[in-house]
């Protein structure tokens, strides 16, 4: 099977990583910069196309001929992808399970994952956990709010927080500091998203404390189970102390998501549902010729 793979400049990297099966039978990487010929479009059966994309480009590019074509949507663009462009494909994969109906369109809910090939196994033995509490993120509306009043109002956590830098840390000291702390706490954005800190901190074997997004999590993880849910900001205090002093309640349901994560939420995972989708779409047009 011939596949075009197009993603943002420097992301091949990501697509071996993320997608090591798929990544296999790509035979094909062009930047989202690089336009697609009419002359070339014999040599594919399938364009994969990861987020971020020209629009405008897109839409003067003859990829109607490609059987298959795929878009896979951050979830940054859930306001902002115009219909002009998603027509164009045969499905969307989407991150967040109610973002789906928003595109009108064959939709595939395609949750994000923790990332296992980058870890070193050796950081898997962790001692004892020097962080009381962690929180890795960008700066939004309410957030910084509610991270400063949790540090102002209790002084004796050990808090590691960096509410502007996580553009700038790279992965692995990302699960370095995950990985060191008893409590990943997570606040989505307002569009509430099923984000990538939800799948890190669980893999990590920290306790995840995170709101309920309602955007698929409650299908994927039980509360007090794999994680635990907050309501509100007192809420989130009284859950921050109660798990502190409970080292053994905490640990059981650190570990029960990380087990969770591990058997059913890596890039393993997202690579095999990619690889049903193409196959289950050749498989069906062959029946049907």
């Amino acid at each position: 099977m011939r596949i075009l793979f197009r993603t943002a400049s420097g992301f091949r990297n990501r697509w071996d990583l993320y997608y090591p099966k798929l990544a296999k039978t790509i035979i094909t990487y062009k930047t989202l910069s690089t336009h697609i010929y009419k002359e070339e479009l014999g040599k594919y059966d399938v364009l994969i196309e990861d987020a971020n994309a020209n629009y405008k480009q897109v839409l003067m590019e003859p990829i109607s001929a490609i059987p298959l074509k795929i878009t896979i949507l951050s979830d940054e663009h859930r306001k902002h992808v115009p219909f002009s462009y998603l027509k164009r494909f045969d499905a969307a994969c989407v991150k967040n399970e109610d973002h789906t109906p928003v595109y009108k369109m064959k939709y595939l809910w395609m949750p994000n994952c923790a990332f296992t090939a980058e870890l070193d196994n050796r950081s898997n033995v962790i001692n004892e956990r020097k962080y009381d509490i962690s929180f890795i993120g960008k700066r939004i509306k309410g957030r910084k709010v509610c991270l400063s009043k949790l540090i102002e109002e209790n002084p004796f956590l050990n808090f590691k927080n960096y509410i502007h830098d996580r553009g700038k840390i790279s992965y692995l000291n990302l699960i370095d500091i995950y990985q060191n702390s008893k409590i990943v706490i997570n606040e989505s954005t307002p569009e509430l998203d099923l984000n990538l800190r939800t799948f890190e901190a669980m893999i990590s074997g920290a306790l995840l404390i995170t709101n309920n997004c309602k955007n698929g999590i409650d299908r994927l993880f039980v509360d007090k189970e794999h994680c635990v849910y907050y309501k509100d900001y007192e809420d989130l205090k009284f859950q921050i102390k109660y798990y502190l002093k409970h080292n053994e309640e905490r640990e059981k349901i650190a570990q029960c998501g990380k087990l969770e994560v591990l058997k059913n939420h890596t890039e393993v995972n997202r690579s095999k549902f990619l690889e049903e989708v193409v196959n289950d779409f050749f498989n069906s047009r062959t029946k049907t010729t």
